[in-house]
């Protein structure tokens, strides 16, 4: 049931130059710029050394590194209308009383895909609940949308370790 195939074939397809305008506008390969100390880039391949083959994996998942605050930066523009926000750690700082001292606005960086193929990708994210593989995040009279995902794990020679894998899944909701 892995969608691995179908992917490679969205990535060879685009070509190296489109995948990688996506690659930099979902914000892959550079520090996210929130105000935290351990924000890092991620690796990303230098764009004039993919041939097809690295091309089709990083398409994915593999042969790239993000990091988590980068995943799910890219995953919320995914589902929100297509737009990718600067990452905050906080809404605002509050007096005694609850009441804003000083409120962090939200602010916009990019829009890597449009509206449309956002509703899109979130019926699709939904069915992977609601019929696929996600079915454990499914709740009762809600609407989530989730993706499954599997990395190999490395050694510390950066060796693929048989047998070892990592399983995620990151969801939303409401759909």
């Amino acid at each position: 049931n892995s969608c691995n195939s179908a992917f490679m074939q969205m990535g060879l397809a685009m070509g190296t130059e489109t995948f990688y305008d996506y690659i930099h506008t979902f914000g892959f390969g550079q520090q996210t710029g929130i105000d935290f100390p351990s924000d890092q880039g991620g690796i990303v391949m230098a764009e004039k050394y993919v041939k097809n083959s690295d091309l089709a994996r990083i398409a994915f998942g593999q042969s790239i590194a993000v990091t988590p605050l980068q995943l799910i930066s890219s995953f919320s523009a995914v589902v929100n209308g297509g737009f990718s926000y600067e990452p905050t750690l906080v809404k605002g700082l509050t007096d005694s009383e609850g009441q804003y001292i000083e409120k962090v606005e939200p602010k916009v960086i990019s829009q890597p895909i449009t509206a449309e193929t956002s509703a899109t990708m979130r019926s699709i994210l939904e069915s992977v609940v609601a019929e696929g593989s996600g079915k454990n995040c499914y709740i009762p009279g809600y609407r989530v949308g989730g993706k499954t995902g599997t990395a190999q794990k490395y050694d510390e020679n950066h060796q693929v370790m048989t047998g070892k894998h990592i399983a995620s899944f990151i969801a939303f909701a409401p759909v």
